[in-house]
């Protein structure tokens, strides 16, 4: 079966499923000018997946023209049409996501025995997993983030791989850096200061006609680090969730939306503050890349797909706002001085 087919298909059966069976529970996300319904079985293993996002509610019956994203597991394995690909064929899966050459993204993630399959055409997507316990933790914890990166791309925004903090009400600072680099520890620092977040590790960013840049959260996940004192989350009124088996990070979650607390839904973008932290030994940072790829780079590593368009936005976000380095001294004391400086660089 062509491609092309296997989604008429696909669309085709998803259709009949919710004609004929009202047992799935939907949920309406919104984050910014993206919104789409997610649909899971209540006793599938992606039944609590919505609580990972900051504005996830139960939807409304029959809303029409709504983009719909479906999680199935082994037991809905008949809504899939047959998909029998060659090694060949699935890198030119991958490698037609990659280059934007189609409104349809199909991933075949056989590490994990899953599939991603994403129709701009007939509104719907699908993430398929014959178990969810052998998904990777960030399947979890920033669900279906390559749906929203795509999504994101279609409503001239880019969901980027960067914590952030703001003053309550007012400008915001976007903390790029790959992963390890302090962004989670920062931010749950500068929380503990009286700032507010729309996220630790992934955020929306809807750049502005008039070059300016709102920053909107998407997930209320925070993932504090084994070393941090869990008293900090706690204090700033954050549910206990889970553990990442991966990184030994205790995972958090914030407020809903319309709900108090520190995690706020949207900011205006005032500054970006590339950090690198300090190596375990070693007088501090080595070279690294120049600053809009120090920007940039890890969030096309993160969702790699529609790449061109993914820089594109990207490089409106770098451009809106003034950006700075920032080296991250390790232990509290050069946490305390990150968060100082950071400070200064939103009053400024």
């Amino acid at each position: 079966m062509e491609v092309a087919q296997w989604f008429d298909e696909l669309a085709g059966r998803l259709a009949d499923a919710d004609r004929t069976d009202d047992s799935w529970a939907v949920y309406e996300v919104r984050t910014g000018p993206v919104a789409f319904e997610l649909v899971v079985a209540p006793d599938s293993g992606f039944a609590d997946i919505h609580r990972a996002f900051h504005d996830a509610a139960p939807a409304a019956p029959g809303k029409p023209g709504a983009f719909r994203i479906w999680c199935l597991d082994k037991r809905h394995e008949r809504m899939l049409p047959p998909l029998r690909l060659t090694g060949g064929e699935v890198r030119a899966c991958f490698q037609r996501a990659r280059e934007s050459a189609s409104h349809r993204v199909l991933l075949p993630e056989q590490e994990w025995g899953a599939v991603k399959a994403f129709d701009a055409k007939h509104r719907v997507a699908v993430f398929y997993a014959e178990d969810c316990a052998r998904l990777p933790p960030w399947e979890r914890y920033s669900p279906l983030k390559s749906f929203v990166h795509l999504l994101a791309l279609q409503a001239q925004a880019v969901l980027l791989h960067a914590g952030s903090v703001a003053q309550a009400g007012r400008r915001g600072i976007l903390l790029a850096g790959p992963g390890g680099s302090g962004k989670s520890t920062t931010t749950l620092r500068l929380l503990e200061n009286g700032l507010v977040s729309a996220g630790d590790d992934y955020v929306l960013a809807e750049p502005r006609a008039d070059g300016s840049c709102r920053v909107h959260a998407a997930y209320r996940t925070l993932k504090l680090h084994p070393s941090a004192p869990l008293a900090l989350g706690a204090r700033q009124g954050y549910e206990r969730w889970e553990t990442d088996p991966l990184s030994g990070k205790q995972v958090l979650l914030a407020n809903r939306a319309g709900e108090p607390g520190p995690l706020a839904g949207s900011f205006m973008l005032a500054a970006i503050a590339g950090l690198s932290l300090a190596p375990e030994n070693g007088p501090g940072p080595g070279p690294r890349s120049p600053a809009f790829m120090h920007f940039a780079l890890s969030s096309v590593q993160q969702a790699p797909y529609w790449a061109g368009r993914a820089l594109a936005m990207a490089k409106r976000v770098y451009e809106a706002a003034p950006y700075a380095d920032l080296s991250i001294a390790r232990g509290a004391a050069g946490m305390a001085d990150a968060a100082r400086r950071i400070q200064a660089l939103m009053e400024s």
